[in-house]
Order: C-alpha cells, then sequence, then structure tokens
C-alpha cells in the first residue's frame, strides 16, 4: 500500500546523499509519496524528481537558529501530516515523541547515520565541557525512542544493539552507492594535463584535509599532480588555514576548491568523482571513524577510480576484498608517497564489482521494511 513517508532532519541538507539520494528517490520509485523537512536555500517548497523539498534556511552546526529548529520543524511536520516519519537528527526524537501523540496512527523510524554520542564526545564540533552533558542527552533520547518507537536503521554495522528497541524492529541500510539515471560517465583527465587528486564531502579536520594538503605536497615531488577540494567547509579558521597552506606551498595554480567551501549539490562532487585520477581519503582515526565504511568509498568504487586511505584494520580488510585503493601510514613515509606516485603516473585505475558498493540490497531491506506498515 502506498504510503506518505516524511523524511525530518536539522543539519542535513535536503538534497542529502542518505536521505534523498538514496532513501527518498527508493521510495518515489517504489509508488510512495514522499517530503523532505530540511535545510535548503530555496524560499518555498518545491518538487525535486518526484520529492516533496519544505526547506528551512540554512544554518550552521552551533548556531543559536538550531535550538529553534525542532519546534519549526514539528510545525511543519504537522502540516504534512504524513503515515511513517524517518528521524534522521537525534535532537528531534523528543519532538517526534510530542508528534506521536497528535497522529497516535503514525510510524516513526529513527535512521541512525551516525553513532551521535560517541561523535559528540571524540569529535571536535562541541566545547569540552559540554561533550560529556551533550553526549549523555542523545543517549537518553534514543533510549525513550526505544521504547515507544516502531524501528530503528542503522547506516553502519558497527551500530548495531546502540538502540535496543523493545518492540519496534532493527534493520541495516548501509550506505552504499545509489548510481542516478543521469550519472557522469567516468574518464581520466587528457593526456596534456596533469592527474588530478580530489578530496570530497566534507572539509574537516578529522576528515583529514590538511593531511591531503600534505600529500599534494609530497607527491608534487615526484610528479605534476592537481589537487581538487569538492565538499562544504563549517570552520571559517579551517578555511583560511586550508588557503594559507595553498598559498605557501608554491603550487597553487595546482589547487582548485569547487565553491571554495560552501555547500555543493550532490551532482557536482559526483561529476567531479567521474573526471578525477584518484580521490584521497586519509582521516584522522579517532573512535568514531575506525569500524565505519565511510559514503565516499562506495562513490569512488562506483566509477572505477581508487582511493588513498589512511591504513585502518577495517578498511584493508575491505581493501583486500575489493582491491579499491590504497592505504597510507601517517606521518607519511616516503617509500609508501613513491610507491602512489608510480601508480598514478602509470594510470592507476580500478574496477570494483558492485556487491562490494551497490544500493540495491539496501534499497530492498528499506522497502520491505515499509511493507511492514
Amino acid at each position: 500500500m502506498p504510503l506518505h513517508i516524511c523524511h525530518l532532519s536539522i543539519l542535513n541538507p535536503a538534497q542529502h546523499s542518505r536521505i534523498f539520494h538514496k532513501e527518498a528517490l527508493s521510495m518515489v520509485a517504489a509508488g510512495h509519496k514522499v517530503s523532505i523537512i530540511a535545510q535548503d536555500p530555496s524560499p518555498q517548497p518545491y518538487d525535486l524528481q518526484g520529492v516533496r523539498i519544505i526547506p528551512m534556511a540554512p544554518f550552521s552546526r552551533l548556531s543559536w537558529q538550531r535550538f529553534r529548529a525542532p519546534a519549526r520543524i514539528r510545525s511543519l511536520a504537522q502540516r504534512v501530516q504524513a503515515d511513517v516519519f524517518f528521524i534522521h537528527t537525534p535532537e528531534l526524537l523528543g519532538m517526534a515523541q510530542r508528534l506521536k501523540q497528535a497522529f497516535p496512527a503514525a510510524r516513526f523510524v529513527y535512521d541512525m547515520h551516525e553513532d551521535y554520542a560517541l561523535n559528540i564526545r571524540t569529535a571536535g564540533y562541541y566545547p569540552l565541557i559540554l561533550k560529556g552533558f551533550l553526549a549523555r542527552r542523545v543517549q537518553a533520547a534514543e533510549r525513550r525512542f526505544a521504547e515507544w518507537g516502531d524501528a530503528v536503521v542503522y547506516a553502519e554495522d558497527s551500530f548495531a544493539g546502540l538502540v535496543e528497541m523493545q518492540k519496534g524492529q532493527s534493520i541495516f541500510v548501509r550506505n552504499r552507492f545509489r548510481m542516478p539515471e543521469n550519472a557522469p560517465i567516468p574518464s581520466m583527465p587528457g593526456n596534456d594535463a596533469m592527474p588530478l587528486m580530489l578530496f570530497s564531502g566534507t572539509v574537516a579536520e578529522n576528515w583529514g584535509i590538511m593531511r591531503a594538503v600534505e600529500l599534494w605536497k609530497e607527491l608534487n615531488r615526484f610528479l605534476p599532480l592537481q589537487l581538487k577540494v569538492a565538499g562544504v567547509v563549517y570552520d571559517a579558521a579551517l578555511k583560511r588555514k586550508i588557503h594559507e597552506a595553498v598559498a605557501t606551498s608554491g603550487l597553487p595554480d595546482r589547487f582548485t576548491w569547487l565553491g571554495d567551501g560552501n555547500y555543493l549539490p550532490h551532482s557536482e562532487i559526483l561529476n567531479a568523482i567521474a573526471t578525477c585520477s584518484l580521490g584521497v581519503a586519509p582521516y584522522v582515526l579517532r573512535p568514531n571513524i575506525l569500524d565505519r565504511i565511510p559514503t565516499r568509498f562506495h562513490e569512488y568504487m562506483a566509477f572505477g577510480k581508487p582511493m588513498v586511505f589512511t591504513r585502518n584494520p577495517a578498511w584493508d580488510q575491505l581493501n583486500k576484498a575489493a582491491s579499491f585503493g590504497m592505504g597510507l601510514q601517517w606521518p607519511l613515509q616516503t617509500v609508501e608517497v613513491a610507491d602512489l606516485a608510480a601508480r598514478i603516473q602509470a594510470g592507476w585505475q580500478t574496477k570494483v564489482d558492485a556487491s562490494h558498493w551497490a544500493w540495491e540490497g539496501e534499497e530492498r531491506r528499506l522497502l520491505d521494511l515499509l511493507s511492514t506498515f
């Protein structure tokens, strides 16, 4: 039976890779009606590929507007009157319980993109004095949801059991890649162009942006190489730090930043992946990333582009099975950089079996969940 499904998020953009490009489009293709209430610069609601986007003006992670967002989202959600609500932000779980009182027949799903409590404790977004308090609040909200909610959806195998549902279901819908119908055709820089290394997605210290700049400079000792960044940065001080590092590198003509740190549509990021020589994901290995498979790994696999990543047991094991890239140690070892440079110079490419990256299996689990409502 077709359902009206509404996705609710505070910080994610409405055209988020998981929320819009994977889940919402899969739901629409299955015959469901889908709305998304999330950040978007449009002044008015609009329809995109069969999905109704109900926008909230964008704001930063630590903005005062974040405190007002749950009330605003609740007001908008009450007008939607959906059959199923997907909650993508833990601080909306309390609001969702009140929404449940207004619409007792509606079903509520907690779509858990992250181990949020662990993120708060280990990532650098929040003041140290608040980290323990905020993490405990998230865990308390998740425990309360487990008592009344209908389902939790885990984006990673390592999240299993974080929300122990008392009556509802627990399923895995991993962040694999859904190839869009109008996907760009993979290509390489022309014969007369320098190889291009791409850093895509969120631009943050933990995600390895400064390591990417360092690796780019080291590789240029062995061969001419461009670095392109395609992603948003939320930290103004980090943005300045990146530009300063590039300016003093002696290689500013080999660096580009799409959007200069502003939000990019996912289609532009995919186009950048399709046309690069290789991707770089030199994460800083903190507890909140160790056992996860980053979304960008699947994106590069799908386009046959090799990925350079920080050596980590979980990723080394995946690479052994899929042969999608090369792990590096940090601090950088000259012999490894020279090996990587030789691979790039030889036109390094990969071809990964779709079973390692494709969304279709995850889509089936998602739609099977909806069939139970």
